[in-house]
């Protein structure tokens, strides 16, 4: 018998940033389309799950509160997080794809945090 390694990330291999792209956002909409309540970033952790399950090669670049250093609103109003997408494009090359999630606050002016929507975008 035998045994075939598999590549976890084979299955994004091939196609163009903007298909990856298209895929991508069509597995996040229902996570991107409601509001949660939570102090663990459950709807975050929810995106990073399907990237996962997708087979993507990412990693997480960069995360701050406020929208950049210079931002220093108390209570912060969002959280970002920077990230990026490797994959093998319909060429056979390597390529990146950049994305930010945003956890934007849409509770009161006291606590904007205590519930957020999720926001994704790449490119």
């Amino acid at each position: 018998m035998k045994i075939i390694k598999t590549n976890k990330y084979a299955q994004m291999t091939g196609m163009s940033k903007a298909r990856l792209k298209t895929k991508i956002y069509k597995t996040i909409i229902p996570i991107t389309q409601q509001i949660y309540s939570d102090e663990s970033w459950q709807g975050v952790n929810r995106v990073w799950k399907a990237f996962d399950e997708l087979g993507l090669d990412w990693n997480m670049t960069e995360s701050y509160y406020g929208s950049g250093q210079y931002d220093k609103t108390m209570p912060p109003e969002r959280k970002t997080w920077k990230f990026e997408i490797n994959f093998t494009n319909q060429n056979g090359r390597q390529n990146t794809m950049y994305g930010v999630l945003i956890a934007a606050g849409a509770a009161g002016v006291d606590d904007p945090l205590a519930r957020y929507d999720i926001i994704v975008s790449m490119g």
